[in-house]
């Protein structure tokens, strides 16, 4: 909700955050939350390990759909 906040009042176009698959539940969490996955890097901060790199097109409407609770 914070990020969504500050995306909106900064104006940003979109959001991107990065998830590692060491992380599945955060994965899940942003996938839920209307991300997409722009780019998996295999090795890209722990050896072993898949960086996802996501992307969500819109800080309105993802604001929209989240909450403090």
């Amino acid at each position: 909700h914070r990020i969504a906040q500050l995306a909106v009042h900064i104006k940003a176009a979109s959001v991107f955050v990065t998830v590692s698959s060491a992380k599945p539940e955060s994965l899940a969490f942003f996938l839920g939350r209307g991300f997409r996955i722009e780019k998996v890097s295999k090795d890209a901060y722990i050896e072993g390990l898949n960086e996802y790199y996501l992307f969500h097109p819109s800080p309105e409407k993802l604001l929209s759909s989240t909450s403090l609770e």
